[in-house]
């Protein structure tokens, strides 16, 4: 995941499209398409009760120290586990813990994409400069045991941030970035300063945030479970971080919950002890199992985004898939997840399963916000001319790197660059560069070529010299070599003959990150958002920041010393920088409008990338679940909106 963070630096998130980190691909392709699945409804009947109960496969996990670390005291800590554990997102945003904006656990087709008042009485009141937003709270919140009777107000939020922020925490957390725009944060972080002088309480429910420059996507990271509240402790009502003070290895197994759920066993939590003594709760074992009961602190009147369904909700490993899978089956859990994609996802067989037989399940398939395609350098000839890389997005088979990659229970095809749900689907059906079943259109690409400077003789083919030998990278974890050849013979029929590599990830982004080694291609490349924001990646992949700082291998926005200095001599690239930063500000309808600009902008007129792939994610229920919702938010299920019928 990534957030968007105007004008700050960020940690590199790379997606290993079948490598370690991200595994895309099933065991076989399915012919199912995810339209013929079950969609979420939330017009299900839904009454509240029962046990939720889900399983994980431990074998097939890579991301989430719940997961991946027994015994890991960082696990389901907000600050320290944020970074790589969509099973600790959904836990946060749906029932533990709750935050001063969010989404309502849904679809972006059911306004899942945009912000709602959570912990605030209403949105916030932004000053006309933009760089002060003003949040109010709503009275009378509490936490869960064994803080009942503490109130949540706005210091507990600072001290939220602080925590964050900390230089022992944020130098391995989201802290050192996210949050970075915030006046006085960088001080803070670099120990210069106590307090982030930028976060003002004028009240117990008044809390003033400055910025150093307007920032349209806050809302969308505060809808994160970075900033949440940490009531005092009162053990030391100054403890700096409350409640979490001396837990600097993990709070996760000592939260106090402000959401709906709380961990079973939180209120035998002893924080008049001093953190060496304190005993964590029984409901977290990391690595083995997750039990959540309801907070008898939360009022459903004052929380109109979580219905909190289910009595309980109980996550469990099991040790292979097939386990996993047949707890499904015997109606012993109710949700497979595997979180070792941005998305759950299930091997295509099983899919194929239950669609043959719904007695043993149903399957679900959702957007999971993350995109997929191949970038191109736009200072490398022949790709410095547009009508080349117009050519390139015609021929490409989409279809067929689709099915290298696992088929429609891995990616569907993605016809622009930026997640759907970070424009608020306002561009669902854009099609620019269309083909009969997106397998290329090569009489467009031939036009397209015949514009071009590198095709002499006007037959639309490329011709000169540059057109043979660019230098494309691939990585050599299977099945990318195979997508770097497919994507190799598609450009042989425009008459580009590329160089096609096939090197250790390592290389590959060393590569991406060293303009002087003229790269022309980087066959695949993926992006997962961290926020409900197009922001970061326009900032990631197109703006003075990635080029200075993260990498930048399409060139987008090199100055003329710049391409000099890497040896590309007098050529001229496009460059955004005017439009991200006039899209920057925005807030609500208007900044999904002019992202969604930027969009067909980058498409139409810049074309650095070759969007192939857009995630799904796939789920697996049993025939319990009768109501079932995607939390946008997360790219997951809402565990606090599943209905259930009752047990037989």
């Amino acid at each position: 995941m990534r957030c968007g963070c105007p004008s700050v630096s960020r940690p590199r998130r790379r997606i290993q499209l079948g490598g370690a980190a991200i595994t895309l691909l099933v065991a076989a392709s399915c012919s199912l398409a995810p339209s013929e699945v079950p969609s979420p409804s939330p017009s299900a009947a839904r009454q509240p009760g029962g046990t939720l109960r889900i399983v994980m496969p431990s074998d097939q996990l890579a991301w989430g120290k719940f997961v991946v670390a027994e015994g890991d005291p960082a696990s389901l800590d907000p600050h320290l586990d944020a970074f790589s554990a969509y099973d600790t997102w959904e836990l946060m945003r749906c029932c533990l813990t709750r935050a001063l904006l969010s989404n309502n656990g849904r679809s972006t087709d059911e306004g899942g994409a945009r912000m709602h008042p959570d912990l605030a009485i209403e949105m916030p009141e932004i000053s006309s400069d933009g760089l002060s937003w003003t949040f109010r709270l709503k009275q009378g919140l509490r936490y869960a045991p064994p803080l009942a009777d503490v109130e949540i107000t706005t210091r507990d939020l600072i001290r939220g941030f602080h925590r964050l922020m900390a230089p022992a925490i944020a130098d391995g957390s989201f802290g050192r970035t996210v949050f970075a725009d915030i006046v006085g944060a960088q001080a803070y972080l670099d120990g210069e300063a106590a307090s982030i002088s930028g976060l003002e309480s004028p009240d117990r429910y008044t809390l003033v945030i400055r910025l150093t420059k307007p920032a349209g996507d806050l809302g969308a990271r505060l809808a994160t479970s970075l900033a949440i509240p940490i009531p005092p402790s009162p053990l030391d009502p100054q403890a700096p971080f409350g409640v979490a003070n001396g837990h600097d290895d993990g709070y996760g197994r000592f939260l106090v919950s402000s959401g709906p759920y709380m961990f079973e066993g939180s209120e035998r939590l002893d924080f008049t002890l001093p953190p060496v003594q304190q005993t964590p709760v029984a409901g977290l074992v990391p690595g083995q199992l997750i039990n959540l009961v309801r907070n008898p602190s939360w009022q459903a009147a004052t929380d109109a985004l979580r219905p909190a369904r289910p009595d309980r909700i109980e996550l469990k490993m099991a040790s292979t898939m097939d386990d996993a899978v047949a707890e499904i089956y015997a109606r012993r859990a109710d949700l497979l997840l595997r979180f070792g994609a941005p998305a759950a996802q299930i091997p295509a067989e099983i899919v194929d399963e239950v669609r043959a037989d719904p007695s043993l399940g149903r399957a679900f398939v959702n957007d999971s916000d993350f995109i997929a395609g191949i970038m191109m350098n736009v200072a490398e000839p022949p790709f410095d001319d547009i009508h080349v890389r117009k050519a390139v997005s015609y021929v490409t088979n989409r279809q067929r790197i689709i099915d290298l990659l696992g088929g429609p229970l891995n990616l569907r095809v993605a016809h622009h660059m930026v997640p759907d749900a970070m424009e608020d689907n306002l561009l669902v059906d854009y099609r620019p560069y269309p083909s009969a079943g997106d397998a290329g259109d090569l009489a467009a690409a031939m036009a397209e070529m015949r514009q071009s400077v590198y095709d002499t003789d006007g037959d639309g083919l490329c011709d000169a010299p540059a057109c043979s030998g660019a230098r494309a990278l691939a990585r050599e974890v299977e099945p990318f070599p195979q997508v770097g050849e497919s994507v190799r013979d598609d450009l042989a029929k425009i008459g580009i003959e590329v160089a096609l590599e096939a090197v250790p990830i390592e290389d590959f982004f060393a590569a991406y990150d060293d303009p002087s080694q003229h790269v022309a291609m980087y066959i695949p490349l993926a992006w997962s958002k961290l926020a409900l924001s197009a922001a970061s990646f326009f900032e990631q992949f197109y703006s003075p920041i990635a080029l200075a700082e993260m990498g930048n291998g399409s060139l987008v926005g090199a100055t003329a010393a710049q391409l000099t200095e890497w040896g590309y001599g007098d050529v001229e690239v496009p460059n955004v920088d005017a439009r991200i930063e006039a899209c920057l500000p925005l807030t609500g309808t208007a900044q999904f409008e002019c992202w969604a600009a930027l969009d067909q902008h980058m498409m139409e007129n810049v074309v650095a990338s070759v969007s192939y792939g857009s995630g799904v994610g796939v789920v697996l229920a049993s025939t319990r679940v009768t109501g079932f919702s995607w939390d946008q938010l997360v790219a997951a299920p809402a565990f606090d909106q599943i209905v259930l019928a009752p047990e037989q």
